[in-house]
Formats: structure tokens, sequence, C-alpha cells
């Protein structure tokens, strides 16, 4: 998974939360859209299905406009354009989220403007991600990835 928002302190510890939640996540850190693309580009060779992430958190708290040039660039990246990325903001004018939708988020959350409110979203994110959806791995689609033994990001 990857997290893209502007405040360290809440990257740091939605990384925690969902650690201590799901052991075997793999989560990274992204401040901006810019830092996002040079983490992804920087393993442009390694993106294959084990080393993409399985989900991206964007969070639009930051300059919506330059979060939604990331959201664009990612889905016109044809390594990336199958990873759902989720946006979240606090108080999502109805344009940012049209504006998101058709860029190609999966879904957009809002959330208030603390810090705990941020890591509220991310844990019922968590929950609905990595334990309800269903989603394909080399054994065929399963519920749940990250209940069994295999390595998730």
């Amino acid at each position: 998974m990857l997290i893209v928002t502007r405040n360290a302190d809440q990257a740091s510890r939605a990384r925690q939360s969902l650690l201590c939640r799901m052991c075997e996540v793999e989560i990274h850190a992204a401040q901006d859209g810019s830092e996002a693309r040079g983490w992804l580009s920087a393993r442009r060779d390694d993106l294959t299905a084990r080393e993409c992430p399985d989900l991206i958190m964007l969070d639009l708290g930051s300059p919506a406009s330059g979060a939604l040039e990331c959201l664009c660039a990612l889905k016109q990246d044809e390594a990336l354009r199958a990873v759902p990325v989720i946006v979240v903001a606090p108080l999502l004018p109805d344009d940012d989220v049209r504006a998101a939708y058709r860029a190609g988020a999966a879904s957009c959350l809002p959330r208030g403007e603390e810090a705990e409110d941020l890591l509220a979203v991310i844990d019922a994110l968590g929950d609905y991600w990595f334990g309800l959806v269903c989603l394909p791995h080399d054994g065929g689609w399963s519920p749940g990835r990250l209940g069994g033994t295999e390595d998730r990001r």
C-alpha cells in the first residue's frame, strides 16, 4: 500500500495503525504526488504483480490540483492503471469528487481535519479493502487477501 499525504506525522501514524492491525501489509509513504510518482518510477522495472502496491491512498488535503494531477498520471501509466486509488480529503467539494472519479479514483472518502479523523478513515479502509474485498492472487480470487499467509503490499 502507498499512502500519499503531505503530513508526515499522519503518514507515520497511519502506517503504525495499519501495521498493528495487519502485520502482513507493506506500507510506503510519500508526502505528495510528485514524491509518489518518483517512488513508483524508481521501481518501474520491478512493478510486477508482486512489487506493485495493491492500493494507493491519495490525500487531497495537499493542494487538490497536485493530487488530481498525480491521480491522472497514475491512471495514464500502463503499469499502474489497474492499481486502485482511494481519494481521501476533508470536505470534498462536488467538483473535486467528480474530477477524482473522472480521473479514475476507485472511491472518494471524506475525513475531518484532525489526525485522528484520517486514522479512523484508514482503519475503516483497511477493514474494508484488506478484509472484505475480493482481490486476485496467484491461486485465484479470495476475500481478505491479508487473511492468508501471502506477502502483500
